[in-house]
């Protein structure tokens, strides 16, 4: 295992004065960033961490590593109480990957097989009765159960699958019947912490990737939940449905909440959240009124407990383009960049400024995020922040509960309703907000 000591480790508070300004009462913890040194394999190989998982428990950090000297990409899990490590290679010109990492420090995803992989450098193949490569895409906190897809002897067609305390298990697959569209194949990329859903997509004929979820039921089985089937537009002479794109970016782990990148023929790429409870769906548009670029594309990448969405803006010509970290809570209008946020951490608006900042994973309480950049020398840096907690508006904003209230509902024509109908209905709340809810 390999130890070394962080290039930086900031932790900066708000001046005294500035609490003065802020009203009495303010309380808050501080604010940091925590950006890893490179690494060094058994072999004295150096590489840059690009940290995409961190453990709920936030002990853990995770993701590719690239080659300092021919940018292939192995893969790392990182001890931050320990400051242990492991790198490892890759295996062939494919790459490594790594997607999640449990409360314990086993990372999950694929060196050639999908793979996990601990600070002590152990790794084991995920394997099926199958022919074909496996990937894995997630694993619950407890590592009880990893969730992700294998692909068939052709290595075209992927299959839904959990591996459950390491078994393997198949997950059921939807048909082209039943979506309306020609189904090439699923893959599963999130769980919750209990295992009760699993959220994933169905590969299309465009390669949008439409979602599914799979519901854990009494018997132990899981039932497919068709979510996209009520928005996506499936195919070309599709009129009844809107979104040409909607695919799933994260599931919380609570499983109340999924976070959805979507679009339409006439609209850019939107951040958007459903909530699995109430069958809600919000989207961010990027209108100008906050500090989202207006018609900026934005990609969400997950989501706390809270429904706290964390993705990037992207603004720019294709080939200049400039990526920007964002984060959308739950209960406000408008997404906001981190580094407006938090300007104490000045690393945000420098990342901001080169316009590769990345973040890519969210604690299920929301404080601690994962993430990575390049540099003003265009290196990878590979961090975590830790947001701490205020009790104002400031750095974590409250919600007021009662701003959310329903004060009006439509049909999708406009005509007001009293009580739900079948179909798309459009909510009216309290904050002047408007969401879109499909009432089956």
């Amino acid at each position: 295992m390999k130890d070394f000591t962080f290039g930086k480790n900031i932790s900066r508070c708000r001046s005294l004065f500035a609490a003065a300004l802020l009203g009495a009462g303010l309380t808050a913890s501080a604010q940091s960033i925590t950006i890893l040194e490179d690494l060094t394999d058994e072999e004295g190989t150096m590489y840059m961490p690009v940290a995409q998982a961190i453990s709920s428990n936030h002990r853990y950090v995770a993701g590719p590593a690239m080659n300092y000297y021919d940018g292939s990409y192995g893969m790392f899990v990182y001890d931050l109480e320990t400051k242990q490590y492991s790198v490892k290679p890759a295996v062939d010109y494919y790459g490594a990957d790594i997607r999640a990492v449990t409360d314990d420090g086993v990372a999950i995803g694929y060196n050639g097989p999908g793979v996990t992989f601990t600070t002590d450098g152990t790794v084991t193949e995920l394997t099926t009765p199958n022919p074909g490569v496996t990937y894995g895409r997630d694993v619950t906190a407890d590592g009880s159960m990893i969730v992700g897809c294998y692909t068939d002897e052709t290595g075209f067609m992927s299959h839904a699958c959990i591996w459950k305390d390491g078994e393997y298990e198949a997950l059921p697959e939807p048909t082209t019947e039943e979506m309306g569209f020609e189904v090439n194949g699923t893959s599963a990329f999130y769980v919750t912490d209990d295992g009760s859903i699993i959220a994933g997509y169905v590969v299309d004929n465009f390669s949008s990737n439409p979602v599914i979820v799979w519901r854990l039921q009494d018997d132990g089985s899981y039932k497919l939940d068709l979510i996209c089937k009520d928005y996506f537009m499936g195919t070309n002479e599709d009129t009844e449905h809107e979104y040409t794109l909607f695919t799933p970016a994260g599931l919380s782990r609570n499983g109340k909440y999924l976070a959805l990148n979507v679009g339409r023929m006439d609209s850019e790429q939107r951040i958007a959240r459903y909530n699995l409870e109430t069958g809600e769906l919000e989207e961010f548009v990027a209108d100008g009124t906050g500090d989202i670029t207006a018609g900026a594309e934005t990609n969400s990448t997950a989501i706390s407990n809270d429904g706290t969405i964390i993705g990037w803006m992207l603004t720019g010509e294709w080939m200049m383009q400039v990526r920007s970290a964002l984060i959308w809570r739950n209960g406000e209008k408008q997404a906001q960049l981190i580094a407006n946020q938090y300007p104490e951490i000045t690393e945000l608006a420098e990342y901001d400024a080169v316009g590769f900042n990345t973040i890519c994973d969210i604690t299920p309480d929301g404080r601690y995020i994962a993430g990575f950049a390049m540099d003003e020398t265009y290196m990878y840096k590979g961090y975590m922040l830790d947001l701490g907690e205020v009790s104002s508006g400031i750095s974590r904003p409250t919600v007021d509960s009662g701003n959310d209230t329903e004060v009006a509902r439509y049909t999708i024509d406009g005509k007001r309703i009293d009580a739900p109908v079948k179909g798309l209905n459009i909510i009216k709340r309290a904050d002047g907000t408007a969401v879109k809810v499909m009432v089956k």
